[in-house]
């Protein structure tokens, strides 16, 4: 992949200009054309670690719809509530939404909240914040603030972050600070905002989308993401060190998907493996419209893509949720995907998801994956195979994120850099790994320790039959 051009950040003070790297991919050392796995966690999530495929396909592999996380449905919500997001912290689960009514009502957009211990069953806390109609009893957090149309809050990860800055926001588009402007929000609690300073942290594309930002471990710095157009809805990345001062704007670089609308993005660093970044956008059909009856046109859904340098990323084609069977979803703007992946279990992550946008059932439900399975490497009963690119690793062990039919199998086959098989990682002494499970081990007859090829470019070869595989590991 290209690189990214190093740039610094301004700033007023020596700590706030940081030198951003020339971005890779992670672990990609193009000097020796190989990928340096080292003991990560690697999901099948894009083509990046592919070199052939024969008779499998990479899949796409769709959520399971749960139950609905909660009916929007308060007097100061509303049919066109929305741009929802969610995170897991110490504290709790938080939902945060917008709660607006019918387009052109005359009423206050406000920014609200519910809470959870589980990401599974969520109330309405009674904050005493904000007064509507008289009455405090509600779950307003903002309210007389442009910045309610769109609030897009995070658990800020940074290891230097002040704690009472542990939970920043970004949010705002044109406003009557004039201009296009999104400003910096932040808590100690996800409860009480206030504004980190009156300026604006980035001004000028449209920003009547939910911009985000977040902290990114891997590369050390803030990232945001913010709507602008080409001849389509897409969005533009910048980096921060400080979260007020801003490299300038560069464009997501989508290869195929660049004429896809894009409303959302929905991006974020997979808690479980923090060099992808995982986007979730919600995928607007502008010009198509199903229900006659309905007073917009466009249709949406939910999609998914992936980023290994936060600038290039990998747009799967298909919709990772379609609009479904339900009438009320093929109307326009629904299946919103909020920002935000959380664990919900001990082998299970969720997303959340709107629907019946423009209707009095206007709500968000939940939608359910094993772990690490947004994606695989899937073959049919007569069998397929993958081989990987060179890379090397770390450890002793490898194991598997895989599911097979009870009939199926997967094996394994260690080569060099040449694709010739290694000396005991032949695919023939592979024991077949059969069943489902997040860690199944690969072993070889003798067993021997892959500690003495550690380090040392290979390629992988999976051969499945009747099977998934979703990730893996060497241990």
């Amino acid at each position: 992949m290209p690189l990214v051009e190093s740039f610094l950040f301004a700033g007023l003070a020596s700590a706030a200009w940081v030198a951003a790297p020339t971005w890779l991919p992670v672990g990609w050392n193009a000097e020796k054309g190989l990928v340096e796995l080292g003991s990560r966690l690697e999901l099948f999530v894009d083509d990046f670690l592919i070199a052939e495929l024969d008779g499998a396909e990479l899949r796409l592999n769709a959520p399971r719809a749960e139950e609905i996380a909660i009916v929007l449905n308060m007097p100061w919500e509303g049919e066109t509530s929305a741009y929802p997001s969610v995170l897991h912290t110490p504290d709790g689960y938080f939902l945060y939404y917008r709660g607006s009514g019918r387009e052109g009502e005359p009423r206050p957009e406000v920014t609200c909240v519910a809470t959870s211990p589980d990401g599974i069953h969520w109330t309405r806390p009674q904050l005493g914040i904000y007064e509507w109609e008289g009455d405090k009893a509600n779950n307003i957090i903002l309210m007389g603030d442009p910045a309610c149309h769109n609030f897009a809050p995070f658990y800020d990860r940074n290891p230097n972050c002040p704690p009472d800055q542990r939970y920043k926001a970004v949010g705002g588009l044109t406003s009557a600070w004039g201009g296009r402007d999104l400003r910096a929000y932040v808590s100690a609690d996800g409860l009480h905002w206030r504004l980190m300073r009156d300026e604006p942290i980035i001004s000028g594309p449209p920003l009547d989308s939910l911009n985000l930002a977040f902290w990114d471990e891997v590369r050390g710095c803030y990232i945001a993401s913010v709507r602008n157009f080409t001849h389509v809805r897409t969005f533009q990345l910048t980096w921060s060190g400080d979260f007020i001062n801003w490299a300038p704007l560069v464009w997501a670089d989508l290869g195929e998907g660049r004429n896809t609308q894009l409303y959302t993005t929905a991006l974020e660093p997979y808690f479980r493996a923090p060099h992808l970044l995982l986007g979730f956008p919600k995928r607007f059909f502008e010009d198509r419209k199903v229900l006659p009856d309905h007073p917009y046109p466009g249709v949406s859904d939910a999609g998914f893509m992936v980023s290994r340098d936060a600038l290039h990323f990998y747009l799967w084609p298909e919709a990772f949720v379609r609009p479904g069977l339900d009438r009320e979803d093929w109307g326009d703007r629904s299946r919103m995907p909020a920002h935000g992946i959380v664990q919900t279990g001990d082998g299970e992550i969720s997303i959340y998801i709107t629907e019946h946008y423009r209707s009095p059932s206007n709500r968000i439900r939940r939608f359910s994956l094993p772990l690490d399975r947004f994606a695989s490497i899937h073959a049919r009963a007569k069998g397929g195979q993958v081989i990987t690119k060179p890379f090397t690793f770390e450890g002793s062990g490898l194991v598997l994120n895989c599911s097979t039919s009870a009939g199926g199998m997967v094996k394994v086959e260690l080569q060099d850099s040449e694709g010739k098989a290694l000396r005991g990682f032949e695919l023939d002494r592979c024991r077949p790994v059969i069943g489902d499970g997040f860690e199944l081990p690969v072993v070889w007859q003798d067993s021997p320790s892959l500690a003495g090829i550690a380090g040392r470019p290979v390629r992988m070869r999976l051969v499945l039959w009747d099977a998934d595989v979703y990730a893996f590991m060497f241990t």
